[in-house]
């Protein structure tokens, strides 16, 4: 016979509200999901907003088969999964493609997504998380007109943000990353956007094994506040076919710091490397980079008084850039390593 004890813990499970029975997969399908029930496999939900509502914090939404899954907007630790495969598309229309707006303790992974953006939507919307995962996503704007963005981070505490093997093209900006974030961009690519990758005030990123091609500005590093930095570090990266391959912008006493290792920095139509300074301090170091075929290799300009380092480790190669290698300034030799 059960004991007093006993009863009383089954009562006590079974008074349990909803949200703290909530399992740790839900899944979706666009073929026969339903929006209602617990979102199991044998009988799936139709759509990412209601599965997410169905899983506990750190949960996994699974997707069973191919179509549209409608715009979503993430508060908590979440995993959106795609299969290999499977195509789970977000048309971007009546509100961004995934907003997600978190604590700071979130860890939110969006993986295999196929976003496409209408008029000014944003892709992917971070505002307030801790880890965002960026994995195998294909994210499709429709021009740069009104500044649609691809992903934006913009948290307002301190985050990290890690993109791999994703596709962002036919945007303003195809990447914002702003505020005090973190971002690792890895083997992605950024196409036809106005600016690649927007490196904005405060942020710090560090780009690997990617390529920017067929935009405005391949990676813009920006800066216009007066005490803070913008630093990139870009590595072994394909940043060619742009107007402006890697476009260095300070301002108003902010500094714009910009690291470029090893890339292949080519045929970019007005300057390999473009320095842009307003009266900020724009730091650039440069350390074996083959820079060839750009309308010229390295071009600086400086107005209001701002400072402008520049330096090499004299290991770089400059060939066949039509205006001249170094423009508008000089480079300073750094001691070997």
């Amino acid at each position: 016979m059960p004991t007093s004890g006993t009863r009383t813990a089954a009562l006590a499970l079974f008074l349990l509200p909803a949200a703290a029975l909530a399992a740790p997969r839900a899944w979706v399908s666009a073929t026969f999901g339903v929006d209602t029930g617990v979102c199991s496999r044998p009988a799936p939900c139709r759509t990412f907003t209601y599965a997410i509502t169905k899983v506990d914090a750190g949960g996994e939404v699974n997707v069973l088969d191919s179509g549209g899954y409608g715009e979503m907007t993430i508060t908590k630790s979440v995993t959106v999964n795609v299969a290999p495969g499977v195509t789970a598309g977000i048309v971007a229309a009546a509100a961004d493609g995934v907003t997600i707006n978190g604590a700071p303790t979130d860890e939110i992974v969006l993986r295999g997504l196929t976003i496409s953006t209408t008029g000014t939507r944003t892709g992917i919307k971070a505002l307030a998380f801790g880890v965002l995962h960026i994995e195998n996503c294909s994210v499709n704007g429709v021009g740069s007109a009104g500044y649609p963005i691809g992903i934006s981070a913009t948290a307002s505490a301190s985050a990290r943000v890690l993109i791999v093997d994703t596709i962002v093209r036919n945007f303003y900006d195809g990447i914002f990353v702003g505020g005090p974030v973190n971002a690792t961009i890895e083997r992605s690519r950024a196409f036809g956007n106005a600016e690649g990758l927007f490196a904005g005030i405060d942020s710090r990123t560090t780009i690997r094994e990617s390529v920017f091609s067929g935009n405005d500005r391949g990676v813009m590093v920006y800066n216009s506040l007066s005490g803070s930095t913008t630093a990139v570090t870009a590595a072994n990266n394909a940043i060619s076919g742009n107007t402006h391959g890697a476009f260095l912008y300070a301002d108003a006493g902010g500094t714009a710091e910009i690291v470029l290792s090893a890339n292949a920095i080519s045929d970019n139509g007005t300057a390999g490397v473009y320095v842009n300074n307003l009266g900020g301090t724009a730091d650039l170091t440069l350390s074996a980079n083959t820079v060839h075929n750009n309308g010229a290799g390295v071009q600086m300009s400086t107005f209001g008084g701002g400072t402008t380092v520049a330096r090499t480790r004299n290991d770089n190669t400059f060939l066949h850039n039509a205006g001249g290698d170094v423009i508008g300034g000089s480079l300073t030799t750094l001691p070997p390593k």
